[in-house]
Order: C-alpha cells, then structure tokens, then sequence
C-alpha cells in the first residue's frame, strides 16, 4: 500500500483524468475518489476530522445551534357521519 502522500497525488491526477461526461459510472466513481481522497488527506495529517466536517457539511455547528424546531398540529380532514 502506497504512503498517504503518493496516495493523494494518484487519486487526485485520476480524478483530473475522468471525463466531465455525466454518466452514473463516472459519477460513482468519482464520489469513491473523493471518499478515498478525503481518508488520505485525514491519514497524511493534512486535515482534522473536524475540518473534513466542514467541507464536507452544508450545515455548520453554528447553525445547528441557533436552530429551533418549529412543530405545528397536524389537522386532518375527518369526514363527516
């Protein structure tokens, strides 16, 4: 097994390297890059676990916390006998 370093100039030359056709086996595979992409730049200590979160999050921990949840009674239509 390749060291992470050598790992993530293969993976990223590969993912230059697939076509910008959208097929769905493009598509896969290029999402498994990134998968791998991402646990060699965690390996090679290049990113946090806490920094890979957040790119990869279209949320952040702050909107988490000033979020609320917002309930409303569900009304349903009952027929009348």
């Amino acid at each position: 097994m390749l060291p992470a370093e050598q790992r993530l100039l293969l993976i990223n030359e590969t993912l230059r390297a697939i076509p910008a056709i959208p097929t769905t086996a493009n598509t896969f595979f290029r999402k498994e890059l990134l998968r791998l992409q991402d646990a060699a730049r965690l390996e090679s200590g290049q990113v946090t676990r806490e920094q890979l979160q957040a790119e990869n999050s279209p949320r952040s921990e702050e909107d988490f916390v000033y979020a609320r949840a917002h309930f409303r009674p569900c009304v349903r239509i009952r027929p009348r006998v």
